[in-house]
């Protein structure tokens, strides 16, 4: 079985470490649990993972391969725009509520 590499782009993480670094270490021992799945964590993401999973949209960075947004709060005009330009290159946006999601679909 291929072993997939998950990367966690935590762009908080260095300059302070809030909730979006906890969020970032917990999806990562959550998924270090699962038989297959290699994950690392970092301030930046990488292009050679499998799959680059952004903490969180405003901050995203496009690389090669799959790319997922944490999709928090859409609250302002410019939170709208920093997402709309993230999802015209990621391939998923996660929106973490129910009440973020209704309010984008």
């Amino acid at each position: 079985m291929k072993t997939i590499h998950i990367h966690i782009a935590n762009y908080e993480q260095g300059r302070f470490d809030g909730i979006l670094s906890k969020f970032a270490f917990k999806i990562r021992d959550e998924l270090e649990k699962i038989k297959g799945i290699t994950v690392t964590v970092s301030e930046k993401p990488n292009p050679s993972a499998d799959i680059n999973h952004h903490i969180n949209y405003a901050s995203y960075q496009h690389v090669k391969g799959i790319n997922t947004l944490m999709v928090t709060h859409i609250d302002t005009p410019v939170k709208i725009e920093n997402l709309k330009r993230g999802m015209k290159t990621a391939d998923c946006g996660i929106c973490m509520s129910d009440n973020t999601k209704n309010k984008l679909i």
